[in-house]
């Protein structure tokens, strides 16, 4: 498995752990994984889940957005390494 380059840290990918703030101030920290590692009880989301997907090429202070049903999330992403 091959680490993100430094410069590569500047945008979330595959490998990159991300830190991201949620509207109550609370930080979750999540790795980007492929599929077959996801296990979100344990941090790790899938690039292939809503989350994932939008997370993937953003860059620091982004804000990422999904839907659940009615309800939006809505996270800032303050760290990547």
């Amino acid at each position: 498995k091959q680490l993100p380059r430094k410069r590569d840290a500047l945008k979330v990918a595959i490998g990159s752990v991300v830190d991201l703030l949620d509207t109550n101030g609370r930080i979750i920290r999540y790795t980007i994984v492929e599929s077959i590692e996801a296990n979100p009880s344990d941090g790790r989301i899938s690039i292939k889940s809503p989350l994932g997907r939008n997370l993937l090429g953003k860059q620091m202070q982004e804000f990422v957005e999904w839907s659940v049903g009615q309800r939006t999330n809505r996270l800032q992403l303050i760290a990547i390494t």
